[in-house]
C-alpha cells in the first residue's frame, strides 16, 4: 500500500508510469510539461529580449476606469428575480409531490461551533488543526440529519462545504460503532473526476489523523492499479473512488465487495448521471448493499438525480439551500462583449487581462484541450507564468500542475527565503538541488477542472468562451468566492451567447457589469502576439517531432521483447482482467442482433422444417 502524499508528489516507483505493458505509456500527450516551459524559456532569452523589455513597462493602471454599470441588465435582473421566484416555487411545489420527498428542510439552526454538534474528541481535534470552528449553512442542515441515519438529497452551491457535510457524521459513527471485524468496506464515498477524489481523500485523511482505526483508501484511474488492488484486499473501512475504476476493481480485485457498505455518498450527482457515468452508477448501486444510508450530493439538481433518489433512497430528506442556478453572493461577475468582427481578439483580450489586471491566482477556462496547451506556449512566451490541465495529461502530470497552482505562494515564499539564506551564509546561490518546477499564477483548464476542486486563494475565473448552459457556468464560476470569500469572474461573450447570458444576468444575486478593454490596448496586445506566434508554431512543431520519436522509440521496443522472447518458453500468462465496459456493449450488441434475428420473416427452408 503506497500513502497519500498531500504535497501531491508521486515519487514511488509503483505509481509512475509503468513500462511498454502499459497502456498509458503509450499516450504520447503526456509530454512531460517541465519541457515546454523549458523551450519556452529558452526562446525568451534567445529571441524576445525587447518584448520582455516593454512587457516590463506595461501599463498599471487598472481597467475600472472602463467599467460601468448595465442599467438596462440591472432593471432586467430585478424584475427577472422576482418572475423567477415564483416560477421556481411553483415548479418545486410540483416536483415535490412528484417526487414525494418525506421531509423538505428549508429552516435550520445555524450553529457557531462544531463544538455543538456533540463529535467525538479525534473529530474536534483534527477540526482545530485544519483551522475549521464554524460549520457552514449545509454542514448545520445535513450534519444531525445524517447522524440520525436519515438519507439525504442536498442541494447547495459549489464551495459551500458539502464535503465535510458528508464525511463528518460517516467518520463520526463509524468511530462510535466500530465493525465487529475488518472483513468489508464500510463506506464508499464515489466522485466523478480524480482530482476531486484525490481532494475528498486528502480531506478525509486530515479527518481521521486521531482515529488509527480507520483505514481510507484511494481507487481512482491514472494511479497504479496493482497497489490499489493491494489495499483494496485489506478492505478499508473507506473507499474513495471513481466510477470507472471501481468497477474495474469490483470485477477483478479479489475478495473486494461492496456487500457490506453502510454509508454510500455520490458527489456531484449531477455530473455523475449524465450519459456517460449513468449505467456505471447503476451497477456501483446494484453492487451495495440495501441496509445502507445514502447521501447524494449537487450544486445543480436535474431530473436524473431527482429520478436517481426516488430510486436508490429511503425516505429522503430533502435539502435545497439555492437555486440549482445560484451564484455565490459575493462573486463579482463581469462580461466582455466581443462583436462578431472581432472574434479574432479573443487571444489578445485574454493576454490583455492576464496581464494588465489579473496576473495572480487566476483560473482561465478554455474549451478544449488543444486550446489549453496553445495559450500555455502563447502566454508563456509573453512572460507569465502558466500551467495547463486538461484530459490530454496524465494523471501525475495533472497533479503536479494542480499543486503548482495551489502552493505557488507558498513555494514562492521558500524558495526566497532559501535565496535568502545562502546569501546571508556566503554561499550564493546553491546548484546543487535538482531544478524543481517554478510555481504557476495561472492554471489553464477545461471543464475537467469546473467541477468540486477546492482551490484557496482563487481571485478570478476567467471564460475564455462561456459554455453551453448556465449549470456549466455556475460550476466554473464556483472555483472562487468560496466559503464566504469573495471572488471575481469575467467572461468573454460573443453574439451566439445572448441567451445564456440573459439568464446569467437574470440570476445574478448582485449588479453584473461590463467591462471594456480600450482599442489600443487591445491592439499593442495583438502586435505582441503577432511577435511570438512564429516560435509558437517552431514548439509546437518540436512537440510534435518529440512525440513522434517517442512513438517509433516504443513500437521498436515491443518489437525487441517479441524477438528476444520469441522461441523461448514462456511463463504462466497472467489471467486477462475481466472489462465490465466491453462485456456489456457486447451483451447489448449479441440482444440486439437476437432481436433483428426474430424480426425477420423464416425463410421457406425454416416454414418447411
Amino acid at each position: 500500500m503506497v500513502d497519500f502524499d498531500p504535497s501531491f508528489r508521486f515519487d514511488t516507483e509503483d505509481l509512475k508510469p509503468s513500462n511498454l505493458s502499459s497502456h498509458e505509456s503509450l499516450d504520447l500527450s503526456c509530454l512531460n510539461t517541465c519541457k515546454v516551459d523549458e523551450l519556452i524559456k529558452q526562446y525568451r532569452l534567445e529571441n524576445l529580449q525587447d518584448l520582455s523589455e516593454s512587457l516590463n513597462k506595461i501599463i498599471k493602471a487598472e481597467e475600472s476606469s472602463q467599467q460601468f454599470e448595465c442599467d438596462v441588465a440591472d432593471s432586467l435582473h430585478d424584475k427577472g428575480r422576482l418572475k423567477k421566484c415564483k416560477k421556481n416555487a411553483a415548479e418545486e411545489t410540483k416536483q415535490e409531490e412528484q417526487f414525494e420527498f418525506t421531509q423538505s428542510v428549508t429552516r435550520f439552526t445555524d450553529v457557531e461551533s462544531f463544538l455543538l454538534f456533540k463529535l467525538s474528541k479525534p473529530l474536534l481535534k483534527a477540526l482545530t488543526e485544519m483551522k475549521l470552528f464554524k460549520p457552514t449553512q449545509i454542514q448545520c442542515a445535513c450534519i444531525p440529519l445524517a447522524l440520525l441515519n436519515r438519507d439525504i438529497c442536498a442541494c447547495a452551491r459549489t464551495g459551500s462545504g458539502k464535503t465535510l457535510a458528508f464525511l463528518l457524521p460517516i467518520i463520526e459513527r463509524m468511530v462510535y460503532a466500530p465493525a465487529a471485524s475488518r472483513s468489508l468496506t464500510r463506506a464508499l464515498i464515489v466522485s466523478p473526476t480524480r482530482e476531486l477524489a484525490v481532494q475528498i481523500f486528502k480531506v478525509a485523511e486530515q479527518l481521521v489523523k486521531f482515529c488509527p482505526r480507520l483505514k481510507i483508501q484511494l481507487a481512482a484511474g491514472g494511479l497504479d492499479i496493482s497497489s490499489q488492488e493491494a489495499s483494496l484486499r485489506t478492505n478499508p473501512d473507506i473507499v474513495v473512488a471513481t466510477p470507472g475504476r471501481l468497477i474495474d476493481h469490483l470485477s477483478n480485485a479479489p475478495n473486494f465487495t461492496l456487500s457490506g457498505i453502510e454509508y454510500l455518498v455520490l458527489d456531484e450527482a449531477d455530473k455523475l448521471l449524465d450519459e456517460y457515468f449513468t449505467e456505471q452508477i447503476k451497477e456501483i448501486i446494484r453492487h451495495c448493499s440495501t441496509q445502507r444510508q445514502t447521501l447524494l450530493f449537487s450544486a445543480t439538481m436535474t431530473e436524473t438525480v431527482r429520478e436517481l433518489a426516488t430510486v436508490s433512497l429511503k425516505n429522503p430528506v430533502r435539502i435545497f439551500l439555492n437555486q440549482s442556478t445560484a451564484v455565490a453572493n459575493r462573486l463579482d461577475q463581469e462580461f466582455i462583449r466581443i462583436r462578431p468582427s472581432r472574434e479574432k481578439d479573443r487571444d489578445a483580450m485574454l493576454a490583455a487581462l492576464l496581464v494588465r489586471s489579473f496576473p495572480r491566482r487566476t483560473i482561465v477556462f478554455l474549451p478544449t484541450k488543444k486550446d489549453c496547451h496553445r495559450m500555455h506556449i502563447l502566454l508563456g512566451l509573453l512572460g507569465l507564468h502558466c500551467a495547463e490541465m486538461h484530459g490530454d495529461m496524465n494523471q501525475a502530470q495533472r497533479l503536479e500542475a494542480l499543486r503548482r497552482f495551489t502552493d505557488a505562494e507558498t513555494m514562492r515564499m521558500k524558495a526566497m527565503d532559501k535565496v535568502g539564506a545562502e546569501f546571508a551564509a556566503g554561499t550564493g546561490a546553491s546548484t546543487e538541488h535538482a531544478p524543481v518546477p517554478p510555481p504557476v499564477d495561472i492554471l489553464l483548464a477545461t471543464d475537467l477542472a469546473a467541477r468540486g476542486l477546492d482551490i484557496p486563494g482563487v481571485q478570478t475565473v476567467i471564460n475564455y468562451k462561456l459554455p453551453n448552459n448556465i449549470k456549466a457556468y455556475v460550476h466554473r464560476v464556483g472555483r472562487t468566492a468560496r466559503a464566504s470569500n469573495s471572488g471575481r469572474a469575467v467572461s468573454l461573450a460573443g453574439e451566439a451567447d445572448r441567451k445564456l447570458l440573459k439568464e446569467i444576468v437574470k440570476d445574478a444575486p448582485c449588479p453584473v457589469k461590463a467591462r471594456v478593454i480600450p482599442q489600443e490596448v487591445i491592439a499593442r496586445f495583438n502586435a505582441r502576439i503577432a511577435k511570438v506566434k512564429p516560435f509558437m508554431e517552431e514548439i509546437l512543431a518540436t512537440e510534435l517531432e518529440e512525440k513522434e520519436l517517442n512513438a517509433a522509440q516504443v513500437q521498436l521496443a515491443k518489437a525487441e521483447q517479441l524477438m528476444l522472447h520469441n522461441g523461448k518458453d514462456q511463463s504462466v500468462p497472467k489471467p486477462k482482467r475481466s472489462n465490465w465496459f466491453s462485456e456489456k456493449r457486447e451483451a447489448e450488441q449479441a440482444a440486439k442482433r437476437r432481436k433483428k434475428a426474430s424480426s425477420k420473416p423464416p425463410t421457406k427452408r425454416q416454414r418447411k422444417a
